[in-house]
Formats: structure tokens, C-alpha cells, sequence
């Protein structure tokens, strides 16, 4: 039977050009083009040439007199919605290329066409990043670099109608909408403000033309002002909380009305528990299911019935159903949809009374699912994955560079040997988080001509195992590190440990619970005993959970 340390070794045979990471809130990273070059490069003759995008701030105003503002440097676009002050960008983050001419934005699938340019503008036309952009006159943006140019051309046919601030309670929102100089409420179609303290939703029923809204971490607990927005296709909002913790929804009920959302995200984490969310009806009612792209569902009360519904939704390109509190069978889930979209799999840390939730690979390996090796994340945790089923995995994901997170712990597997060693090559992880019982953790990675590349990890979970090969030096930006229950073989003393932890300048987090050093009968790690062995950074430690 094959063993996880070979799942891992067959995880990316050779390296490939690596794909930008996914910035803001975009969720896809293929660019759609076969040559491409950096930001500074040139164009044929009536397409873009670097000079007439690098270093400049655009106003682009849609044809529906719309507003988003994009800023480029010479090699990366940032963006947002409204009339955005530079630098203050959150919404739109991508590398930009230039591809025979036609600008292409890689982590937000996009292609732009320039069709032509004018005294005071550039007039764009836009597509999907695997298309060719072709607009009639009535569909093009205007891009310019005047934001006074701008905003009389979004009012030169109709002033609209003026949003009435009076009706927006919470100080923050208001601040954060008035900042954006819209010139009327028409014009608001996407409202992006995460992690500013929100409160209320009050007042943005007026903005009927109102089309996404990403707020996320605020302190959101009623979406009822909401519930009229009909032709909302986004409603991103996890990670409530205050002052005392995590909150919930006090109700799910505003949602059953949105029943044209394309993306939906939701967190379910405070101590309050709602009504249940029924996901099955919801789906049942929505007026095209099979267009929902997004279905991101963490800490929700889901059963099997839920599950099951997820049917005929072959638009599906991010997918993630956790830390429901049940053990739920997700193969219905390959039978019942074409996956082959799909580029983040997320269907971890399901199980009740100790028993994991149900994934078979080869249910999901067939020509119309999941293409792994496309996939940017993926994870597995708390599943009933078969030594078979990771060798099976690692083999579909072969030589992809795509895949940055990996999580895959809490797994019954056999296996007991991770030894990564010269053939583990997943060369873009960021993310890689393991525990399986009684692992060997071999981290001998050469500094050069391997495609795995510590250098690139800000995260490293491997727990419960033997940990040995770590040269920490070379995991030079790495953020978190937790190593429970798992054993540091490669030193003797604490001492030697202490100061190998103290290249490791960039880490904020480092959880050493029931480790050990040296062998399983060795010294007990604790935070204090590093901190008397000389290991500088002591505010990260934590060895009590």
C-alpha cells in the first residue's frame, strides 16, 4: 500500500512558470494566455503599450456611468470601487501583463482591449481572461486620468438621484461612502469595506442598483436592510465580531429573498446560534443555482440534506463547507455537479463523535470534476482519505505550480512516513499544514534546483510526528510555525533548538504543546524552557493549546 510520504513525493513532479498569488477578492488565477510578459514590456500596433498603463491612476466609468478606480505600477494593478484615494486601495489586487497587446489582469481573469485613444481618455473593452474582448460602442469604458474629466462625463446625462446620508446610522459606513465621492446612488453597485468596525447595514436599501457587498471582520448582527436588494449577486460577509468575540446572525431569514446570488460567504463562530440555515432550500429557490460561483459556508449547522443540494452547479469555482459539527458524505457532491471549474476545494474539519466525513477520490477524478491539478487550495482535514487516495491525490496534482495551501490533518491513515525529501515538488506552497499520527517530518530540502521552496512558506504545521532536516534558516519568511505533539530529532539540547527558532525572524506564532526534543522520551519543549535556552522571540510562544 502506498505510503503518505509518497503522496507528498509525487505532489509535483517537475516546476512550471508560476502564476501570480490571488489578491483582493478575486478567486481565480489563470490568466488564459500563452505568452505573456512583464509590465514593462510593448504591444502592437493598437493595443496597449506599458506607457500608456504603468504609473498611472485611472477613473474608469462604465457605460452605466459605474465608477471603479485603478492604479498601476509597473508591474501590479490595485483597485477598488467609487472615486478611490490612492493608496488606500483593498478591493482589486492583481499582477498585470501585457499579451500581444491586450492587458491582461491574471488573478482577476480578466483581458482588456484597448480600442482606442482618445484626447481625454482611453476607451476599453472587457472580457474574461480565456476570451477575446469585443464591446459595441454602448458597452466600453472610459478610463481617464482626470478625476474632474471623469465625473462630468458620469453625470452628463442625468445627475441621478443623491444618496441620502441621513438614512446611514453607523458613523463608520457613512465615513467610508462619503470618502468614495460618488456622484449619485445609482452609481453604487459594490460596496467593499471589510474590517472597519460596521455595525449596521441601515441605509443601504436605497442603493437598488446595488450588486456586491464585501464586508468582512466588521460587527455586523441584523442583515435585514438588505433583504430588498434582489438583484444582489455577491454577499460576502464572514468573520463578524466585537469588543467580546465572535457574533452572529441573529437571523438567516434576509436571505431567503436574495435568490440571484452568484457568491455567497458566511461564518457561523459566536456564541448566539440562530435558527438553522437551510441550505437546501435556499438552493432549492434560487432562480439560477447552476450560476452560483462561490459557495463558502464555515461554522454553519449543515446536514446531509444540505449536501445533497449542492446539484447541477457547474459554475462552481470555489467550494468550501467546514466546521459544520457533522460527519457528512461529500461524494454526492462529485456525482451530482461538474466540478471542473472549481480551484479551491475546502471540505475540512467535518466529524462528530470522532468520525470523519466521507471523500473518495476516484469518485471526484472523473472527466467532468475536479481538475487538481489546477487547484490553488485544497483541504481534506477530518476526512476518510486512504493511504490509495493521497498517492491517487498527489499524482492528479502532479507537476502544477498552482497549489499554495495544502491542508490535510486529523486524517485515519496508516501511514507514518512524510519524508518529503529531493522529490517533493509543490513549488509555490505558502500554506502547508499536516498531522498524521506518528509522521517523519523530513525536511532536507536543497537551497537550490528543487521546486520546493521553503523560502516561499508562511505557514508550517506538522504536528504530532518527527520533525528532522529543518534548516530554519532557509524558511526565511515564514509566520507560523506548530510543531505539537511532534518531535525535534535533530537537536539534543534545548539550547541548540533555542538558536536554530531564532533565524526564524519573521515568526509571529509558534505552538509547541506536548513537543519534545530529541526523541520521544526527550526534554519537553515549553515556552519558558526555550526562553532560558535563549530563544529571543518568547511573546510568540504559546504551549497550552
Amino acid at each position: 500500500m502506498p505510503t503518505f510520504h509518497q503522496f507528498l513525493k509525487i505532489l509535483g513532479l517537475s516546476s512550471v512558470v508560476f502564476l501570480t498569488a490571488c489578491g483582493g477578492e478575486s478567486d481565480s488565477s489563470d490568466s488564459g494566455s500563452d505568452s505573456s510578459s512583464g509590465g514593462g514590456s510593448s504591444t502592437v500596433s493598437g493595443g496597449f503599450a506599458s506607457s500608456d498603463v504603468s504609473g498611472k491612476t485611472f477613473f474608469a466609468i462604465a457605460s452605466d456611468k459605474s465608477v471603479m478606480t485603478f492604479d498601476y505600477d509597473t508591474s501590479k494593478m490595485s483597485g477598488g470601487p467609487g472615486y478611490v484615494t490612492s493608496g488606500s486601495y483593498d478591493y482589486y489586487s492583481s499582477s498585470w501583463t501585457l499579451d500581444n497587446g491586450y492587458l491582461v489582469l491574471a488573478d482577476d481573469d480578466t483581458k482588456y482591449k484597448l480600442e482606442s485613444s482618445e484626447t481625454d481618455y482611453l476607451s476599453v473593452c472587457e472580457s474574461d481572461a480565456d476570451s477575446t474582448p469585443s464591446c459595441s460602442s454602448s458597452e466600453l469604458t472610459r478610463w481617464y486620468t482626470d478625476k474632474a474629466k471623469a465625473k462630468t462625463y458620469a453625470t452628463s446625462d442625468s445627475a441621478g438621484t443623491a444618496i441620502d446620508f441621513s438614512t446611514i446610522t453607523d458613523s463608520k459606513l457613512k465615513s467610508h461612502l462619503q470618502g468614495l465621492e460618488y456622484d449619485n446612488l445609482e452609481q453604487v453597485q459594490i460596496i467593499y469595506a471589510n474590517d472597519m468596525e460596521i455595525a449596521s447595514m441601515a441605509g443601504l436599501n436605497q442603493f437598488t442598483n446595488l450588486r456586491k457587498i464585501y464586508m468582512a471582520g466588521n460587527a455586523l448582527t441584523d442583515i435585514s436592510p438588505i433583504q430588498t436588494l434582489t438583484s444582489l449577486d455577491a454577499l460576502r460577509i464572514p468573520g463578524q465580531q466585537d469588543s467580546n468575540g465572535d457574533l452572529n446572525l441573529s437571523s438567516y431569514a434576509p436571505i431567503t429573498s436574495l435568490t440571484s446570488l452568484r457568491q455567497l460567504e458566511l461564518t457561523q463562530f459566536g456564541s448566539t446560534t440562530p435558527t438553522k440555515f437551510e441550505l437546501d432550500t435556499y438552493i432549492s429557490n434560487h432562480t439560477n443555482k447552476s450560476s452560483i460561483r462561490y459557495l463558502i459556508l464555515r461554522g454553519l449547522e449543515l446536514d446531509q440534506d444540505d449536501i445533497n443540494a449542492i446539484d447541477g452547479m457547474n459554475s462552481l469555482q470555489r467550494l468550501a463547507i467546514e466546521e459544520t459539527g457533522a460527519t457528512l458524505n461529500f461524494d454526492t457532491l462529485a456525482s451530482s455537479n461538474s466540478l471542473s471549474n472549481v480551484r479551491r476545494l475546502e471540505l475540512g474539519f467535518n466529524e462528530k463523535d470522532s468520525e470523519n466525513s466521507t471523500f473518495t477520490f476516484n469518485t471526484f477524478n472523473t472527466a467532468d470534476d475536479i481538475d487538481f491539478s489546477k487547484l490553488q487550495r485544497l483541504s481534506l482535514s477530518n476526512t476518510n482519505l486512504t493511504d490509495s487516495d493521497l498517492l491517487a491525490i498527489g499524482n492528479a496534482i502532479g507537476n502544477s505550480a498552482n497549489l499554495k495551501r495544502l491542508d490535510i490533518r486529523y486524517i485515519h491513515s496508516s501511514a507514518t512516513d512524510t519524508d518529503f525529501g529531493e522529490s517533493f515538488k509543490a513549488p509555490n506552497l505558502e500554506y502547508l499544514k499536516l498531522r498524521v499520527s506518528g509522521a517523519d517530518y523530513d525536511l532536507d530540502v536543497p537551497t537550490s534546483g528543487g521546486a520546493f521552496t521553503p523560502s516561499k512558506l508562511k505557514q508550517l504545521y506538522l504536528e504530532d510526528g518527527d520533525i528532522n532536516g529543518f534548516t530554519t534558516s532557509h524558511y526565511t519568511n515564514l509566520e507560523r510555525l506548530r510543531a505539537r505533539e511532534s518531535i525535534f530529532s535533530d537537536f539534543t539540547d534545548m539550547a541548540g533548538l533555542a538558536t536554530s527558532l531564532n533565524a526564524l525572524t519573521k515568526l509571529t506564532q509558534l505552538r509547541v504543546k506536548g513537543a519534545k526534543v530529541g526523541s520521544a522520551s526527550g526534554t519537553a519543549i515549553t515556552c519558558s524552557a526555550l526562553t532560558n535556552a535563549g530563544f529571543s522571540k518568547t511573546n510568540v510562544c504559546n504551549d497550552t493549546d
